[in-house]
């Protein structure tokens, strides 16, 4: 999160998160839950671990 302040939900689980923190959730819904400063975040996609890309 590069600026903000809220809590991330991921299977079954609050965790707070704030400017400076990176999460990691491979494979479970998650998503930003209250959210007291609006957040800026940067988001990185891979394939799946252990899959290759053919071109």
């Amino acid at each position: 999160m590069i600026d903000g302040r809220a809590a991330i939900a991921a299977d079954g689980e609050r965790s707070p998160v704030a400017a400076g923190d990176v999460v990691v959730e491979p494979g479970v819904d998650h998503r930003l839950v209250d959210i007291e400063k609006v957040p800026v975040v940067l988001v990185f996609f891979a394939p799946a671990e252990g899959t290759l890309a053919e071109a």
